[in-house]
């Protein structure tokens, strides 16, 4: 981290102080000149803009690996609920659809959480059974690719590791001949932890997304290696000083929505851990007891009070 860069928690302290926007754009202009584009901010900032669709075209290409090519695409709503009364919500990153009827969630994912998996195959679901209630038969219904570039690496999941590898693209096969099946979801991964080339070792397509995905936040500059047109656009787009106004609203919108939410995680944390030794402190006061220890030494050694004492021995 820089030495001027502001904190996670600077940021929190500050901004609930600042009424006038143009001191909230102010900080982020001191933290960075390009979006990170890990960061929900950045990578929406950028990638629903529409004058960026050249960009987000490209990128869905090239994580589509030669799977088929699109030319077109518009952005759809990112948020899908039950039809169950109290059905819950899902809103995912970016979702878009081509002029074929081929549907695109883009996820960015900073911390490989438990289930990930399942739960981009949960919002892949959503999708394609979205495209379902517009009406017409199963036969009309089109593909929907997952496309997750991860910032660390994926976790087991039911007792299966994930490959050490870059890339992976999961669909439905026959497990005894491998056979592919029509295609329906596909879920493709991008873990940039398994990414570490250099700018002269980055000679695919692939390897510059990759790169500019782990790498385009922490610069100061276009370097002059940077010679491609996609990626001299993307530099570009994703510079920050550049954003139209209604990019910058967007783009702190979501920086101070994702604080606020990661500051009432770690108030969650704090909470469950305080309520786990509370448990844990229990559980042992009942044990001492058990062996016939004196209340008041069990009092004494746990830190329960005599009150909390009293209750479990009854």
């Amino acid at each position: 981290m820089e030495e001027n860069a502001h904190t996670e928690s600077d940021w929190l302290g500050s901004i609930d102080d600042l009424n006038d926007f143009d001191e909230v754009w102010q900080k982020v202009l001191d933290d960075a000149v390009f979006a990170d584009l890990l960061t929900d901010a950045g990578f929406k900032t950028v990638f629903t803009n529409k004058n960026n669709e050249e960009l987000l075209i490209d990128l869905i290409n090239v994580m589509l690996h030669g799977e088929r090519t699109i030319t077109s695409i518009r952005l759809k709503p990112t948020e899908f609920v039950s039809d169950n009364i109290g059905g819950k919500k899902s809103i995912v990153d970016l979702c878009a659809i081509d002029n074929n009827g081929i549907s695109f969630d883009l996820e960015v994912q900073r911390c490989c959480e438990d289930d990930l998996f399942k739960r981009f195959m949960g919002y892949a679901s959503r999708i394609y059974y979205d495209n379902m209630k517009r009406g017409g038969e199963s036969s009309d219904l089109k593909p929907v690719y997952v496309i997750v570039l991860l910032s660390g690496e994926p976790k087991s999941e039911d007792g299966i590791t994930y490959a050490k590898r870059l890339y992976s693209f999961y669909t439905m096969t026959e497990k005894i001949t491998h056979e592919v099946a029509p295609t329906t979801i596909c879920i493709i991964f991008a873990a940039l932890a398994y990414f570490d080339k250099t700018p002269e070792q980055c000679t695919t397509d692939l390897d510059r997304w990759c790169y500019m995905f782990k790498n385009l936040g922490k610069m100061k500059k276009t370097p002059g290696w940077v010679r491609d047109k996609i990626m001299l656009k993307l530099f570009k787009a994703a510079r920050v000083a550049g954003f139209s106004k209604e990019q910058k609203q967007l783009y702190v919108r979501i920086m101070l929505e994702d604080f606020r939410t990661k500051g009432m995680l770690k108030a969650a944390r704090r909470e469950g851990i305080d309520e786990g030794m509370n448990m844990a402190l229990k559980k042992t006061a009942i044990n001492m007891l058990k062996q016939g220890i004196s209340a008041n030494i069990v009092a004494s050694c746990t830190g329960l009070s005599p009150q909390v004492i009293d209750k479990l021995q009854s």
